[in-house]
């Protein structure tokens, strides 16, 4: 479901356990949003929002004293990035840049020899790295050139990569590569360069696409980063975890391990189903206004690169219709009132996890008083979906852990 809401806008205008500790480093990244969901707690906040909708974030807070101390000590067999922070093989912050108006995210990764920067978007449901060919007219951002690293190889193998069940199609050629993930070198990693894409990804705010999901889910059948990193041995646990505050604050993955300073509490599992290579879960209940609402459908897939929630047509209108004051607009978008006690949940691993007011919130749709506002609602319905996607309002509510080795997926309470 890449680029589902970003390109829209354009158009449209569980048991706690922990990860293995790592003996080798762990990698922290900042990231940078591509959009902005700010606080929204009545029609003057939403007002506030409405026109401040379009700030970059870039503001890098430091966690508090408490946290830093907390962060000290081992947390439940994990590995994390206060133990390297001084160290040469430690924890190394990049920041990760918000796509204005697309509820997704970007990093930076260098590749080649000597190195190049790139912005790649992240995107969990597709298993391929690409960059632009020197040749492709159709793509934006940085183009790579294998002629100029003395580490680049291209080789015959052409193939496609398609995104959206197969709406956006990418035609490539297989190369292979140094890439540098956060001051941590791979060694010739094998990923794409584009001949091909689609006219939308032309005013794309980013070079490529870093696929986050599993080998199954490579068109190139290539090993994930985070794979390659464990076979280099740069880290002991293909895992990332996931802290996207609200606001102004930095965003940050953290390879191989987790940030203590950026979650309380337990973090909870549920098995992933990575069968199609994606990020497969199976939803227990979903809970609209603290009462279970009954969807034929509780198959569900994770993914970073869609910024609302997608469910089959016909259960998220049953959803909403235990949603008071909600209305179905066009194609499968839903109004809500922009009020704090607007909740949703989907109850996974036997908990639920539950978005409230603001995070359930994707836009002002209307203001027509000081106290009341109409807004957009971060779930849609598919008329042809068969199954939920999860996408940032939910990722971006709590602190998450992905975990390729069992596999299995983390949440926990978020700290801002």
């Amino acid at each position: 479901m890449i680029f589902t809401h970003f390109f829209a806008i354009i158009t449209l205008v569980a048991t706690s356990v922990a990860l293995p500790a790592t003996d080798s480093g762990i990698i922290t990244v900042s990231l940078d949003r591509l959009g902005s969901r700010s606080d929204v707690q009545n029609a003057g906040s939403l007002a506030a929002r409405a026109a401040n909708r379009y700030i970059p974030r870039h503001i890098q807070t430091q966690p508090s004293k408490l946290m830093q101390r907390r962060a000290a000590s081992e947390v439940d067999g994990f590995d994390h990035v206060s133990r390297r922070q001084n160290g040469d093989d430690g924890p190394k912050n990049t920041n990760i840049t918000a796509i204005q108006g697309a509820g997704a995210y970007k990093m930076r990764i260098d590749v080649g020899t000597p190195p190049r920067p790139y912005a790649v978007f992240l995107d969990s449901s597709s298993g391929d790295l690409w960059l632009p060919a020197p040749d492709c007219k159709t793509c934006s951002g940085t183009p790579y050139f294998a002629s100029k690293s003395s580490t680049g190889k291209v080789s015959d193998q052409n193939f496609t990569v398609t995104y959206n069940d197969g709406a956006l199609r990418v035609e490539v050629t297989g190369v292979t590569d140094d890439v540098v993930f956060s001051g941590f070198p791979i060694k010739q990693q094998p990923f794409a360069q584009a001949n091909k894409v689609p006219k939308l990804f032309q005013e794309s705010p980013f070079s490529g696409v870093l696929g986050l999901g599993f080998s199954a889910s490579s068109a190139q059948k290539a090993p994930p980063l985070l794979q390659s990193l464990v076979d280099q041995k740069r880290i002991k646990s293909p895992s990332f975890a996931l802290h996207l505050p609200s606001g102004l604050k930095q965003a940050t993955m953290t390879i191989g391990g987790i940030d203590p300073s950026k979650f309380s509490g337990e973090i909870s599992f549920v098995p992933v189903d990575n069968a199609a290579g994606q990020w497969g879960l199976n939803i227990d209940q979903v809970v609209a206004q603290g009462k279970g609402v009954d969807v034929a459908n509780k198959k569900a897939f994770l993914d970073t690169g869609t910024s609302t929630i997608i469910g089959p047509l016909d259960d998220v209108r049953k959803v909403f219709a235990a949603i008071p004051g909600s209305a179905e607009m066009a194609n499968g978008t839903f109004s809500v009132p922009c009020t704090p006690d607007t909740s949703f949940a989907l109850k996974l691993g036997g908990k639920d996890y539950t978005l409230k007011g603001e995070d359930f919130i994707d836009d002002v749709l209307a203001i027509t008083g000081i106290d009341n506002a109409v807004c957009v609602a971060a779930l849609s319905g598919d008329d042809k979906a068969k199954s939920w996607v999860i996408g940032t309002p939910f990722i971006e509510k709590f602190y998450t852990v992905w975990d390729m080795a069992v596999p299995r997926f983390g949440i926990a309470t978020k700290v801002e």
